[in-house]
């Protein structure tokens, strides 16, 4: 009967854990995806405000031919400077995500570790109570 609740703390203490790296995982992937997203997201408003103020320097060019051109300050109305403080906002919450994520994952892994542990001291203590079980049956 110890053996058998030997191996089924063992198969609890398996269970356990690849239930807690799958959630951690499963967080980082949820990250990973939301980092990229966003990104990706960046990457294209950076090329629409690198595209506005191209087009912005060349009707600048057609209005004063001779003047010398300076990059344009987008305007706080301007509707791609809204676009990137948007996705700022956005990254700034997927980094916060990420942070949580990161936490959950090291609060389960320092808890799996505790969990294992504790389980390992038991099964120990399961195998010593066996054997001296098995000591006392033998016939001497």
């Amino acid at each position: 009967q110890a053996e058998q609740e030997h191996d089924l703390l063992k198969a609890k203490m398996s269970s356990y854990e690849s239930h807690s790296l799958e959630r951690a995982e499963k967080a980082i992937r949820e990250r990973d995806e939301t980092i990229g997203d966003l990104s990706t997201q960046l990457e294209r408003a950076l090329e629409m405000l690198e595209l506005e103020r191209e087009r912005q320097r060349q009707r600048r060019q057609i209005i004063f031919p001779g003047a010398a051109t300076k990059t344009a300050q987008p305007r706080a109305d301007d509707s791609s400077v809204v676009d990137v403080a948007a996705l700022q906002q956005q990254l700034r919450k997927a980094k916060d995500a990420a942070k949580t994520s990161q936490r959950l994952l090291d609060a389960s892994r320092a808890e799996a570790a505790k969990r294992e542990i504790a389980l390992t001291v038991r099964c120990e203590n399961l195998e010593s109570r066996l054997k001296s079980l098995a000591s006392q049956e033998e016939p001497r």
